[in-house]
Formats: C-alpha cells, sequence, structure tokens
C-alpha cells in the first residue's frame, strides 16, 4: 500500500483509515466528515478564546458534565464561565491538542454522533512560558441542529497531570517556525509519486495535486495525523539534515518517501 493509496482513500473513499468500529457498522464516512469539521472549528476557536466562535457549535440544551467541576446545565452559564475564566483578559490562556490516533467518531442513527478520544491541555501564564499542564478523556454527543452541526452532551473526565515524558505518543510541540522548516521540500518515492511539505500557519503541510494534510508533532522526527493511524517517521543522517520519512499505518510500514530537494 502507498502512501497516495492511504491519503486518497481518506479524501475519497473514506474506508481505509476508518476507525474498526466505525467500519463494522458500514457506515459511509461522508456522512461523518462535518463532524469532523465541527469538531475542528470549535477547538480552533477554543486555543484562541474566540467565545462567539465556540458557542456556534454548542446546543441550546447543552449539559457539560466535568468530574472536576460538576454539571453545568445551562448553554448561557458555559459563555459567561469562558468569558469571565479561560477566556478573561488576564494574559492566561490554555491550548488543547488532541493525542494523535485518539479520536473515533460512532454515527447516531436518526440522531447523529458521538466523539471521544484523549486531549492534551497546555497553560501559559503572563509573562511565562507555556507547559505541558493536564491531560483528560472526553465524549462529546453531536447533533446536527437544521443543517448545523452543534454539541448537546460533554462529558470531560480523567483528568490527570501530565508530562512530555510521561505520554511518548501524544503531541507535543509547539515547535519553532526553525524547527519545522527542517522538514520541507520535496519527497519522493516509486509507489507514491512526489509530494511536498510546506510550512503554513498551523505548521507542516504534506500535499499533492490530489490532496493536503496537516502533520502533527507526536515524537522527535515523528508526525501524524490526529485522528487517523497514520504516523511520518522522518529519517535524519548524523548531521541532523533530513534524509526521507517512512509511512506507517497501524504501526506497519507501507511506503518510504526519500527526499529529493
Amino acid at each position: 500500500m502507498t502512501l497516495k493509496t492511504i491519503l486518497i482513500s481518506f479524501t475519497t473513499l473514506g474506508v481505509l483509515l476508518l476507525p474498526l468500529s466505525v467500519l463494522a457498522q458500514r457506515v459511509d464516512y461522508d456522512s461523518l466528515r462535518p463532524v469532523w469539521q465541527a469538531d475542528s472549528l470549535f477547538w480552533e476557536a477554543y486555543n484562541a478564546c474566540d467565545v462567539a466562535g465556540m458557542m456556534q457549535f454548542v446546543a441550546e440544551d447543552f449539559e457539560f458534565y466535568h468530574d472536576r467541576g460538576g454539571l453545568t446545565e445551562d448553554k448561557g452559564v458555559f459563555e459567561t464561565g469562558l468569558e469571565n475564566g479561560l477566556c478573561a483578559e488576564s494574559g492566561y490562556r490554555t491550548r488543547r491538542v488532541a493525542v494523535p490516533n485518539s479520536l473515533v467518531v460512532h454515527p447516531v442513527p436518526g440522531h447523529g454522533a458521538i466523539m471521544e478520544g484523549d486531549h492534551l491541555f497546555y497553560e501559559r501564564a503572563p509573562g511565562g512560558q507555556e507547559y505541558l499542564a493536564g491531560k483528560a478523556r472526553f465524549t462529546h454527543v453531536w447533533v446536527n441542529q437544521a443543517g448545523q452541526w452543534q454539541m448537546t452532551r460533554v462529558l470531560s473526565y480523567g483528568h490527570t497531570p501530565a508530562t512530555t515524558a510521561s505520554l511518548p505518543n501524544a503531541a507535543y510541540g509547539p515547535l519553532s517556525e526553525a524547527e519545522l522548516q527542517a522538514y520541507t521540500g520535496e519527497y519522493e518515492s516509486a509507489n507514491t509519486g512526489k509530494v511536498t511539505i510546506s510550512l503554513s500557519e498551523n505548521g507542516l503541510v504534506l500535499s499533492s495535486p490530489r490532496f493536503e494534510f496537516t502533520l502533527h508533532p507526536q515524537a522527535p522526527h515523528q508526525f501524524a495525523l490526529p485522528d487517523r493511524p497514520v504516523v511520518f517517521q522522518f529519517e535524519a543522517d548524523s548531521e541532523g539534515n533530513i534524509l526521507g520519512f517512512v509511512v506507517q499505518e497501524n504501526g506497519l510500514e507501507q511506503d518510504r518517501l526519500v527526499k529529493q530537494k
């Protein structure tokens, strides 16, 4: 299997990279794509402390169950809590990062979908450095409300302290622009053909004329797709120059691409 096969099936067929629990239910990935997109936009707004952006994805009958903070049953109370707490103008910020390969979406026929997974939280005090503060599990119930996917129930639990060293398979970072720059360039294999890795506002982007994906740092010289079991392991020489990368799916090598320039 080639990188092209893996990524094209992800974008068009939507079958190869689906979790087994979803495949067993014979679910068309296209029907779940809006849930992934809504989830991504919600957390993008969360990391930017864009409260209005977050609330677009929160239903009127929203309920939030938190194993530390208790139950919040009102959307307005949840919004006020964000404005006066997490996103207050104090300079304190929290950044959420999904743990690669932990996210799964289960369809709920006739209702919506359930998303579950693990995530990490980084914190930064005013004038301080960002640090990895904790990890937790989550379960979100998503419902299509007149064309808008929104969360009706959120469960946040299993909160524990975390360090990068204790999470070898979790996202780590962020990496500096100079560190990311080392991975940019053109790569090629006989099976996949040519792909390009470039920098964007969101980090590294792997692209070809037929697909484009953001790669998330997972370990030294290792990146991943956050919601699929695909890992990109870069190889370097003794001086740290990147020579190429290996594509792994579910722990098995699928292709090996060599850096051209």
